[in-house]
């Protein structure tokens, strides 16, 4: 009995290999039929473009998107190449180029002195460029009476402000003409407060602001030069009679050429 035990065991083994292989032949040869009907379709469809009367050039335009054409854009049914941008103007890269690395040494109020300083540094062969400049060093603050339509009526006020013992003055010409000066003050704050008095009392009064400028002179000092100064320069200077307030300060190299209405001075 064992025997035909083993026996029927076997045989079901054979038997399950068997239908196993059939069904996975079955399917391969599905698949490869299915790959044939489909080269089969695709050799079908295949024609030249020039069998269809289509011009190939105009059809792979077609088939581009505008947007997908790098350095193009469209405008109405055609492709346009932009403009090209713009080179840099040559102030631009000769910004770029410009060194930071100067020191200006100044102010000199007294253009001989400032000459001096410079031939004393060119003796130890340093390069100094001398630039004027002129600088605001005060505002002073004019309250005046605009100017009135006439003489006669300037004169009228004039009158009625010296009679209140407010000093007063007409103009005589000028583009202020027939208005008055009621003085010039150093101070904005106390100018402000006499300026509100006056109006308290019924006169129209305005400030005018005067800048009051001076000639200065500086020095312009690349600082790889400024290792062959002795330490105690500055104060050396300082020293000397009238160039109590020289200070040295870092800058661009040329700014003072660029940027103010200056005059190059050469030894």
């Amino acid at each position: 009995m064992r025997w035909l035990f083993w026996v029927l065991v076997l045989a079901n083994l054979v038997a399950f290999y068997w239908f196993s292989s059939t069904a996975e032949y079955r399917t391969e040869k599905n698949q490869v039929a299915r790959t044939l009907a489909e080269e089969s379709s695709l050799v079908g469809s295949l024609s030249l473009v020039s069998e269809q009367g289509v011009n190939p050039s105009e059809t792979l335009l077609e088939q581009i998107r505008p947007e997908e054409v790098e350095g193009f854009y469209m405008a109405g049914d055609n492709l346009i190449e932009p403009e090209p941008e713009p080179e840099p103007e040559p102030g631009a890269l000769a910004e770029a180029e410009i060194s930071q690395d100067c020191s200006v040494v100044g102010p000199f109020y007294d253009e001989g002195k400032a000459i001096g300083v410079q031939k004393l540094l060119s003796t130890r062969e340093i390069a100094v460029e001398l630039y004027k400049v002129d600088s605001v060093v005060r505002k002073d603050y004019w309250l005046i009476v605009p100017p009135m339509e006439s003489e006669a009526f300037a004169k009228k006020l004039l009158q009625q402000l010296q009679k209140s013992n407010i000093e007063s003055y007409l103009i005589a010409d000028g583009e202020y003409r027939y208005g008055i000066t009621l003085g010039v003050f150093s101070g904005e704050e106390n100018t402000i407060k006499y300026q509100k008095t006056l109006i308290a009392k019924g006169y129209q009064v305005e400030i005018k602001v005067l800048p009051r400028k001076e000639n200065t002179y500086w020095l312009e000092i690349n600082k790889q030069n400024l290792i062959v100064l002795p330490v105690s320069f500055l104060q050396d200077l300082n020293k000397e009679e009238g160039l109590e307030s020289v200070q040295m300060k870092e800058a661009i190299c040329g700014k003072l050429k660029r940027a103010v209405e200056a005059r190059p001075t050469s030894v």
